[in-house]
């Protein structure tokens, strides 16, 4: 038994808005994913940013393993960390593979 006449318009229409979204999203670069060490370098060429970085470098002890952005620190464990910190709601809204990016709100 096939789809009804009216069904197949519904999934027509429903594949071409789906269509549509990814072409957006492709033209935004929604699907680029930049890497830790290529946001922190896009970062630093920003001037309007470099007082709050030239800071940051200050206080920031060296990274272990040699850099890269990893600091070796589960997600579970930045979780832990934010919550001893004080922050009551603490999650991530971001993820690619192994990388996250978390919200605390006190």
């Amino acid at each position: 038994m096939g789809l009804s006449m009216a069904a197949a318009e519904r999934w027509v229409r429903r594949w071409d808005r789906q269509q549509q979204r990814y072409a957006i999203a492709e033209r935004l670069r929604a699907f680029a994913h930049q890497d830790w060490e290529s946001w922190w370098a896009a970062t630093a060429r920003d001037p309007e940013l470099a007082g709050l970085l030239a800071e940051r470098r200050r206080k920031q002890p060296p990274a272990p393993h040699g850099g890269g952005g990893h600091n070796g620190l589960s997600l579970s464990r930045h979780v832990k960390l934010l919550r001893q910190a004080g922050f009551a709601k603490v999650g991530p809204v971001w993820q690619f593979g192994s990388s996250h990016v978390l919200v605390a709100i006190r």
